[in-house]
């Protein structure tokens, strides 16, 4: 409606640019054709413009962005120049090396993007038995990496020493390609007594009620999608359903454009994780009623062996059964 009504008054539309004087724009590879073209009909012969983003974090095809408008910056303001930021502050070398590597596989160039940070913990592989093992798996670990959350864990032997110390609840999150599988998560963290949060797709388009929104103040664990994430970062991060199928999601032969951009949203949960990534996959999963046998994703199969770990055990610190705890 804003562009029609610029269009049909010259004297508006020359009016609005006369006040544009520097125009910034954020998350620049979020935004569709009409939004773009807004842009160019704000600015004027004496407006200055300066935009910021990343194609390889554009994940919002269903909503019109495309990467490639990205690009058209270029094309519509020629005299305009590029500056390339290729140092990441947030994750440790091992989740930024492999999360590069993601991306690359699916495009002509490289990427020059290097960590900034000592931190090299290596990703973790997971293959469990079923979605619902996967989901064990998860709270398992996280209770190892919060040290054991109440004496239960402890007694039981699942309070255990993780790699990343001093964690807080609102430090992990567990993310996935579709909202179906948050369900079994979030049947094994009812069962585990752990705090969390829920946010999934459909919810952060029509709260990427006040229930349902995220709230980054909340001491809770995270759960939602990977669409749900972008923008945010996390401590620990778990990817679940890294299955051929699922990441990429897909139900049948796709375009090259739609598996672009499921490595692409593939690469934006990646780069949520600061100091530790689990990858997990489960070998059956039950998919539209039907158990069904799964494979790796694909995405996984670039990532250089040097940089994971494989189904490696975290030390347990159990306390002895003999053991009577002083009130003093």
């Amino acid at each position: 409606m804003a562009i029609d009504l610029l269009d049909s008054s010259p004297e508006l539309l020359a009016e609005q640019q006369g006040q544009v004087g520097h125009l910034l724009i954020d998350e620049a590879q979020d935004l569709d054709s009409k939004q773009l073209r807004l842009l160019g009909m704000l600015l004027g012969p004496d407006s200055t413009l300066f935009a910021i983003g990343d194609p390889d974090q554009s994940i919002y095809a269903f909503r019109g962005a495309s990467a490639e408008l990205f690009e058209r910056f270029e094309v519509d303001y020629p005299t305009g120049k590029r500056h390339r930021l290729h140092r990441n502050y947030r994750s440790g070398r091992c989740i930024v090396d492999g999360a590069r590597q993601v991306i690359e596989a699916g495009s002509a160039g490289e990427r020059k993007l290097v960590s900034q940070l000592i931190e090299q913990q290596r990703i973790r592989l997971h293959e469990a038995v079923s979605e619902k093992a996967e989901a064990e798996f998860v709270v398992a670990s996280v209770e190892a990496l919060l040290g054991g959350h109440s004496f239960f864990s402890l007694d039981s032997g699942r309070g255990q020493e993780g790699p990343v110390t001093s964690l807080s609840f609102s430090d992990i999150a567990i993310l996935v390609r579709t909202s179906a599988q948050l369900d079994a998560l979030d049947e094994a963290f009812e069962r585990s007594g752990l705090p969390f949060q829920r946010s999934d797709l459909e919810r952060s388009l029509n709260p990427e009620s006040s229930q349902d929104a995220f709230d980054p103040r909340a001491e809770r664990i995270a759960l939602m999608t990977l669409h749900a994430s972008k923008g945010l970062e996390f401590e620990v991060v778990f990817i679940c359903g890294c299955e051929d199928g699922i990441l990429p999601l897909r139900f049948g032969p796709v375009e090259a454009a739609e598996e672009a951009e499921e490595r692409r949203l593939f690469y934006v949960g990646m780069t949520r994780a600061r100091s530790l990534l689990f990858l997990t996959q489960a070998r059956r999963r039950l998919v539209s009623g039907k158990m069904r046998e799964t494979k790796a994703s694909p995405f996984l199969e670039v990532i250089r062996e040097t940089l994971t770990e494989k189904g490696k055990a975290l030390s347990k610190t159990r306390r002895s059964k003999h053991t009577q705890l002083s009130l003093l």
